[in-house]
Order: structure tokens, then C-alpha cells, then sequence
């Protein structure tokens, strides 16, 4: 809406963790206070986390997010005073890099698909269980602690053929079947830039300045990157559903052709089934995933 209601909101929001940063942690006693377990960062973090969650994407500052909580995850760290709120930053950090894409495009999936596929140990998962969907009466069985995966980049249509890093790491390219080629912010995973190249390339290299893309068929001149500004992409139109389903793109699980659950990309069918409130996914790393939607209380999340 116009005026935007949390535009009041949208710094504190976003640079809370700037701020904490510029305070000296010599001088002032006040950041002793903070920085302890127990202190008000850890309580934040256990009652508000998965809430500042949904306002960063509300916010449009996802991207800032998985910053700032990196930023967070260095102040903590090696500190003897704060061995829980250490275990408790670094749960968190992996959550929202996780999870990221997913909240991003819908904030209520902050309390939905980011806490039934994160593990079942996760800290984060524990404190807001009591958010958990009701509406899924099967739930995914989940590893205990986290995978090697730190995040997933989504962007792509098809699979995708080259991969490089920039040589100081900042970046990141990518080359897919869509014809495309997208360069990403390797800290928050955000896509800097879509190029369109009409043709599937396989070599990509940066050159030693960060200035240019190498490929097979010549060179992609990307000096000055910037976030270029997102469109709106119309969601292909789903078939009616009288209980629930698949997106057509696979992304996500319906009912009554609403979206109500966003799957990762790991966990995300190669082939399914669907049988009345049933869904079932088969995907290529042998998992399978079986969930029961409830009629009763999915209309929270539709």
C-alpha cells in the first residue's frame, strides 16, 4: 500500500547490526550487555528472529539480512561469556541463507517451508515450533544438524552448464539452458545481473579485475555491476484443484491451486503423486517426501 506502513521501520530494520558493529566493545558496557547470553540480542533472537524474518522480506532487505547476520555471526564468535548466543548466531545465520529464497518472494514461508525443511535439531526450528503449519499432518523427516549446502541460488529455468567464481570471490556466474547468464553477489546470494545470450554456454571465466566475463563465444562486459531492478514474472497459470497438488514449475505445493508451501530445491519431485490431501515426491537423490495437507487450518496460509 501507498503510504507504505513500515517505511518507519525499513533502517532500524536493516542496519540494527550495522549499528551494533560501530559500538566499541573496550569502552562500552553497554555491549558487553548485549553481546552476553542472555543479553537482549539473545533474547531478540529466541522470541523475534523467525518475525524479523518476514519484515526483512516485507522490507525488501532479504539480501541485507544474510549480511548482517554474517556481520552478527564475526562479533560472537571466540567470545567465553557467550558460548549459547554463539550456537544460537550461527543456527540462525545458516536458517536465513538457507531459507532465503524462499522468504523472499513469500514472507509467510518464514513459518511454513523454512521450518519444516530445516533440521530437526535447528535451534531456530526448537524456539518456533509453535509456528510450525498445522495443516501439514505428515511432516518431512529431516537430518539433525545441517548439510553442506550454505545456499541456494534460484534464478535459473534450466540446468545449469558453467559456473565461476569472480578471483576475489565476490561474485559468481552462472550459464544455463535457459540461454541465460546471471552474475550473483556471492555473500547474499542476490542476482546482479541477467544477460540474455540466446545460446546454452559451457566456459566461463572472469578476467583477474572482475571487469569481464570470458566465454566460448567472446567476452561480457559487467565493470560497474549494480542490483538491477526486479520485474514481476506472471505465476503460469495452474490447473484447478479441489485439494492439493504441484506447481507446474515444481516449486511449490498447492491446494485448491493456491501455493502454500515452498520445497527446496533438493527435496523438489522428479516424479509425484497426489490422492485426495496426499502429496507425494520421489526426487533424483532418492528421497521421498510424503505430506498430508489438513483442510481445517490451511486456510491460514492460502
Amino acid at each position: 500500500p501507498d503510504p507504505d506502513p513500515l517505511a518507519a521501520s525499513h533502517y532500524s530494520c536493516a542496519y540494527w547490526i550495522d549499528h551494533l558493529c560501530d559500538l566499541n566493545p573496550v569502552s562500552s558496557t553497554i555491549y558487553a550487555k548485549y553481546m552476553q547470553d542472555g543479553g537482549v540480542i539473545d533474547i531478540f533472537l529466541r522470541e523475534k528472529y523467525l518475525y524479523w524474518l518476514e519484515a526483512l522480506s516485507l522490507c525488501k532487505s532479504m539480501p541485507k539480512g544474510v549480511v548482517s547476520m554474517a556481520m552478527l555471526q564475526s562479533l560472537v564468535q571466540g567470545s567465553s561469556e557467550a558460548a549459547a548466543i554463539t550456537e544460537l548466531v550461527y543456527d540462525a545465520h545458516r536458517f536465513i541463507m538457507y531459507h532465503k529464497g524462499a522468504i523472499e518472494g513469500s514472507p509467510l514461508q518464514a513459518y511454513a517451508s523454512a521450518l519444516l525443511f530445516s533440521p530437526a535439531r535447528s535451534l531456530v526450528r526448537g524456539l518456533f515450533q509453535h509456528e510450525e503449519p498445522e495443516w501439514i499432518a505428515i511432516k518431512p523427516a529431516m537430518s539433525d544438524s545441517w548439510s553442506a549446502c550454505l545456499q541456494t541460488l534460484e534464478g535459473h529455468s534450466g540446468w545449469v552448464r558453467s559456473v565461476a567464481f569472480s578471483h576475489d570471490s565476490t561474485y559468481l556466474a552462472t550459464a544455463s539452458d535457459d540461454r541465460t547468464v546471471k552474475v550473483w553477489d556471492a555473500s547474499n546470494g542476490a542476482c546482479l545481473r541477467t544477460f540474455n545470450i540466446g545460446t546454452t554456454l559451457h566456459n566461463l571465466s572472469f578476467d583477474s579485475t572482475g571487469s569481464y566475463l570470458h566465454t566460448e563465444i567472446g567476452t561480457i562486459v559487467i565493470r560497474g555491476l549494480g542490483v538491477s531492478s526486479m520485474t514481476d514474472i506472471a505465476e503460469p497459470k495452474h490447473s484447478k484443484h479441489t485439494s492439493a497438488g504441484i506447481s507446474l514449475d515444481r516449486t511449490w505445493i498447492t491446494y485448491t491451486g493456491k501455493n502454500i508451501l515452498w520445497v527446496p530445491s533438493e527435496y523438489r519431485p522428479s516424479r509425484c503423486s497426489v490422492y485426495g490431501d496426499m502429496v507425494g515426491i520421489g526426487t533424483g537423490s532418492g528421497r521421498v517426501l510424503i505430506c498430508k495437507i489438513d483442510p481445517q487450518h490451511v486456510h491460514k496460509y492460502s
